[in-house]
C-alpha cells in the first residue's frame, strides 16, 4: 500500500505542476504543446534521449486530460455558472505553494468566487486543513484524483499565471497579471473575509509546544529568520547568501533583549550563540506545522525570496527580504522592508537599480542562470551593516506611531520610477532607506 502510495502522490504531485522550463533559453513557461515539442526537438537534436523520453510521456499525459476534458464538460458547465472556482496549486516545493495558494485564494475573491483547494491527505501540505478553517479544502485522495480535469479547465480554474511569471522563448511575460497588484487589490477591499485567520485549536496546540521547546523565550519578542544557504542549492547562488553577513544582526538582537530561531533544513550549516537562539528543522514535519504559528505571533520575520519566505505575506507582521534576486517580492506589506542585491555587469560594474529595472532584467535574468553567465552578469551580496541597519529599521516600522507609517521621499521616488510591468510597482513595502542613502549612484 505504501508503494501505491507513494506512487499516487508523485503522480499528483506533478499533475499539478502546470509550468515546466523551455531549452535553450532555460526559462520558466507554460505547459502547451508547443513547447513540449520544441523542447522534444531540443533534446533529439541534442542526443539528450532521456529527457527525450520524459518530454514525450508528459505530452501523452497532457493530451489524456484534455482529451478526458470533453466527458467533463457537462460538470465544468455546472462549475461556470456556481460561484466556485478551482485552484492549480503547485504544492512541490513549500514556498511556491503558499505564494500560489494566497494569490489564487484572493484573486478569486475579488472576482466573487470562492475557492476550491484540492490537496490530497497523504502529502504534509494538506496539514493547511486544520490550520485555516476559513478556506474550502478537499484532501480526499479519490476526490483528488478525480478532479484532476476540472482543476485544469482553465475558465473554471485560476491558473498558474494569475500567480507566476512565466515567459517565452523571447522572455516576454506571459498573461497581464500581477501577483502584487492581487494582493495590493485585496487589500484595498473592505470586508474582506479573514481566509488566513489561523485556528483557535491550531493556536492553542502550537502554543504549548512553543513553550515546551522554547522554554525560556517570549513570542512576541522573537524575530524569525530564515537564510538560504548555498547548501540549499548547490547550482546557483542567485538567490543564496552567506551565513556570516547576518552574524551582527543576530548579535545586536540577542543584545537587544529579542529571542531569535532561524528556520533551517538538514543540511543547513548551523550557528550557535550562547543563549535566546535556537534553530528548528523544517524538513520535519512537527515544524513544518509549526511555522505558521511562529510566523504569526512573532515579533518580525527576515527572509529571502525562498522556502518559507511567502509565510510573511500572510500574517500582520512585519518582514525584512534580505539579498532579493527576484521580479517579485513576498515583501509587500506596508511594514515590510526588501533589500536588493546589487548586479555588477562583466566590466565590473554595479548597475543602476532603476535602469535595471526598466529595462526588464528581473523578467529576465533571475530566471536564467545560463543567461546571468552568457552576458557576464554577477549579484553581490548584502552587507553585514546593510542587513543590520534594515533590520533596525523593520523593528522601528513595528512600534508606536511609526507602525503602517508611509515611505520617505526618496523611497518614494524610487517606487514612480520603476515601470507598470513590474511587480515592485504594486508593493505597498518600501526599499531599506540605509541601503538608498548608501548607494545613491544605484538610484
Amino acid at each position: 500500500m505504501k508503494i501505491i502510495s507513494n506512487i499516487v502522490d508523485k503522480s499528483l504531485i506533478y499533475l499539478n505542476k502546470p509550468y515546466f522550463f523551455i531549452y535553450p533559453v532555460d526559462v520558466p513557461s507554460t505547459a502547451t504543446y508547443k513547447n513540449f515539442l520544441s523542447n522534444s526537438l531540443f533534446f533529439l537534436l541534442n542526443k539528450y534521449y532521456i529527457n527525450l523520453f520524459k518530454c514525450v510521456i508528459k505530452i501523452m499525459i497532457k493530451l489524456f486530460f484534455d482529451l478526458s476534458k470533453i466527458i467533463y464538460l457537462p460538470i465544468s458547465l455546472l462549475f461556470y455558472i456556481s460561484s466556485y472556482r478551482f485552484i492549480q496549486v503547485d504544492y512541490s516545493q513549500f514556498g511556491c505553494f503558499i505564494n500560489q495558494l494566497e494569490v489564487m485564494v484572493k484573486y478569486n475573491h475579488l472576482r466573487n468566487k470562492k475557492s476550491l483547494i484540492f490537496i490530497p491527505s497523504s502529502l504534509s501540505r494538506s496539514c493547511i486543513k486544520k490550520i485555516f478553517p476559513n478556506l474550502i479544502i478537499i484532501d480526499s485522495i479519490i476526490l483528488n484524483i478525480l478532479a484532476q480535469p476540472l482543476i485544469h479547465s482553465s475558465f473554471i480554474s485560476c491558473p498558474i499565471i494569475i500567480a507566476e511569471n512565466l515567459f517565452d522563448k523571447d522572455f516576454k511575460k506571459i498573461g497581464k497579471f500581477y501577483s502584487t497588484k492581487i494582493k495590493q487589490d485585496f487589500n484595498k477591499k473592505k470586508n474582506n473575509p479573514e481566509f488566513f485567520k489561523l485556528d483557535k485549536e491550531y493556536c492553542d496546540e502550537m502554543k504549548k509546544i512553543f513553550d515546551k521547546k522554547f522554554k525560556n523565550f517570549e513570542i512576541k519578542k522573537t524575530v524569525l529568520i530564515h537564510i538560504r544557504d548555498s547548501n540549499f542549492n548547490r547550482a546557483t547562488d542567485l538567490r543564496s547568501a552567506s551565513l556570516e553577513s547576518y552574524t551582527p544582526t543576530i548579535e545586536y538582537l540577542l543584545l537587544n533583549g529579542y529571542f531569535v530561531i532561524r528556520l533551517i533544513h538538514s543540511k543547513s550549516k548551523k550557528l550557535t550563540f550562547p543563549k535566546n537562539y535556537e534553530e528548528i528543522n523544517t524538513d520535519e514535519l512537527i515544524n513544518q506545522y509549526l511555522q505558521y504559528y511562529l510566523v504569526s505571533k512573532s515579533k518580525a520575520f527576515i527572509n529571502t525570496q525562498s522556502g518559507p519566505g511567502p509565510l510573511g505575506s500572510l500574517f500582520d507582521r512585519p518582514a525584512l527580504s534580505v539579498n532579493h534576486f527576484y521580479h517579485y517580492s513576498y515583501a509587500h506589506k506596508k511594514n515590510d522592508i526588501f533589500l536588493f542585491k546589487k548586479i555588477k555587469n562583466s566590466k565590473g560594474q554595479v548597475q543602476n537599480f532603476t535602469n535595471l529595472f526598466n529595462h526588464n532584467f528581473y523578467e529576465k535574468y533571475p530566471n536564467s542562470i545560463s543567461l546571468m553567465i552568457k552576458h557576464g552578469y554577477e549579484v553581490l551580496d548584502n552587507t553585514s551593516d546593510e542587513i543590520l541597519e534594515a533590520t533596525k529599521e523593520l523593528l522601528t516600522l513595528d512600534s508606536g506611531d511609526m507602525k503602517y507609517s508611509s515611505r520617505n521621499a526618496k523611497q518614494q521616488l524610487f517606487v514612480d520610477s520603476l515601470p507598470e510591468t513590474s511587480c515592485f510597482k504594486y508593493m505597498d513595502s518600501r526599499i531599506s532607506s540605509y541601503f538608498q542613502k548608501k548607494n545613491p549612484e544605484l538610484f
